[in-house]
């Protein structure tokens, strides 16, 4: 396939107002799972789908602490919920970063039956935007992967590209298969519909430096910390796992050899009288 920049960046907008529409104009929540490996811009692409949808977006200099946007962009679990249960404002946006790297299997298991279902179920009303990137799909178990609504697959060898496909499902209802098409959207142009077109990719350009700095900065002083922390688990472990040598208590019973009888202080030497 020939990707062309310039039809890259005009069906990113098409993908956006689809976004928006979804959320303003349907009143749904919307899940969206972008895939690829490291450094393919999965995160870039979720910056750019919050910073130019979440109408409550509060981060506009390098120099403001901590907004409460960025708070929405987490790196685990437990905080992806924290803020969820804040519930934001209408149409806000969230997005959990590398969902499942460096969790157990049971437990990740466990969380996404939270992830996907409980936004699904109690976010319906205030229409939330929940993005998720992991490094491949089948991070996430299948039942859980159907309530995604959009699929991005990031491009590794070409950065700023992705391909998009709509989740649906067969209405065979003995066979249920999901199958992926091409996503149809309206394209315009200086503000008239000149069209519709059905998308297999988009491009997205790279965050301006400081926008990029403060998030990977941010995201190195999380990781920082679950390192840190994960370090202070294993030495723990590894102490608890050393067992102290038992000290030698010679008037212990277990000591004694055969022919060695233990001996007393009070104990007296008889020795035989051979002369009688």
């Amino acid at each position: 396939m020939r990707l062309n920049k310039a039809r890259g960046r005009e069906n990113f907008k098409a993908f956006l107002q689809r976004l928006y529409d979804r959320g303003r104009i349907d009143g749904k929540d919307t899940i969206v799972v972008i895939q690829g490996q490291m450094q393919t811009g999965k995160s870039s692409l979720g910056y750019r789908l919050m910073w130019n949808l979440d109408p409550n977006w509060d981060l506009f200099s390098p120099d403001q602490p901590e907004t409460e946007v960025e708070k929405r962009m987490v790196y685990s679990t437990l905080a992806y919920m924290k803020e969820y249960n804040k519930a934001p404002p209408e149409f806000s946006a969230f997005m959990y970063d590398d969902a499942g790297v460096g969790i157990p299997a049971k437990k990740w298991y466990e969380d996404q039956a939270v992830l996907f279902g409980q936004t699904i179920q109690f976010g319906g009303n205030r229409h939330y935007l929940n993005i998720i990137t992991v490094p491949d799909q089948l991070f996430i178990e299948p039942t859980s992967r159907s309530l995604a609504v959009y699929v991005i697959e990031m491009d590794e060898d070409s950065p700023g590209y992705a391909y998009v496909r709509r989740v649906r499902r067969s209405r065979n209802l003995t066979n249920p298969k999901k199958h992926y098409p091409y996503l149809r959207v309206t394209i315009k142009r200086n503000g008239k519909i000149v069209g519709k077109r059905n998308i297999s990719y988009i491009y997205c350009d790279r965050l301006p430096d400081w926008r990029y700095k403060r998030y990977d900065t941010r995201k190195r002083e999380v990781q920082k910390v679950t390192f840190k922390r994960y370090e202070e688990k294993l030495e723990g472990k590894e102490k608890k796992e050393e067992k102290p040598r038992r000290k030698i208590n010679p008037n212990s019973l277990r000591n004694l050899t055969p022919g060695n009888p233990k001996k007393h202080s009070t104990d007296k030497e008889i020795s035989p009288n051979l002369n009688s």
